[in-house]
């Protein structure tokens, strides 16, 4: 019984030494103010109707279609925003995933959209398990407009977006930043000397 309760200790460190916390932010003001270092796509030096599936080493999936850059749309950064070239934008049932190279901790993204709710119409699923809400941004002399942005304290690679709220919308300026690398092994060699050494005072304590 003390072996079982010794092990569980353990890999509950562990966990709690790799496991991610997000923060949420309410609105583009507090986001990019919070991560000044962000990179933005806001595609508008593309020509309009351009289909992209890899953009920058950004990889651009769509549940329908293809994404398309599109000036036919409110853009938060004139003149494009981003859409699927079935229906020139994204349905409700649509969903956008960006795959990217190599894994952030911060992303954001504005929605063109006439939902109004206060958050939740739009929701930013990352590859760890993080499930982010917007929330209600307008547009600058606007009344509609919804945001989400979050950062993390691991890297996530892949970022799907959904319209749970029942609303079509396109998008508008992509944020993202924060790349991770690779733990280097001294580090890894001073985690593990530490749960183990946590972990073999746990074990005397538990023999006594």
């Amino acid at each position: 019984m003390k072996r079982v309760a010794f092990l569980l200790v353990v890999v509950l460190v562990f966990a709690a030494a790799l496991s991610a916390s997000t923060v949420t932010y309410t609105d583009r003001v507090s986001f990019y103010a919070a991560n000044p270092g962000v990179t933005i796509e806001g595609w508008d030096s593309l020509p309009n109707g351009t289909l992209i599936t890899t953009l920058n080493g950004i990889t651009y999936t769509t549940n329908d279609g293809t994404a398309l850059v599109t000036n036919a749309f409110l853009s938060l950064s004139p003149p494009n925003t981003l859409g699927e070239n079935v229906n020139g934008f994204f349905l409700a049932t649509d969903t956008m995933t960006f795959g990217f190279p190599s894994p952030i901790k911060v992303f954001g993204i504005s929605f063109n959209t006439f939902d109004t709710s206060t958050t939740g119409g739009y929701t930013a699923t990352d590859n760890i398990g993080d499930v982010i809400l917007s929330f209600y941004d307008p547009f600058p002399g606007q009344s509609t407009g919804q945001f989400v942005g979050f950062s993390s304290t691991v890297g996530f690679t892949t970022v799907t977006l959904a319209a749970p709220g029942g609303f079509s919308y396109t998008l508008d300026d992509l944020a993202y930043g924060g790349s991770t690398t690779v733990p280097e092994p001294g580090s890894l060699i001073l985690l593990g000397s530490g749960v183990l050494g946590f972990a073999g005072l746990l074990r005397r304590k538990l023999s006594l």
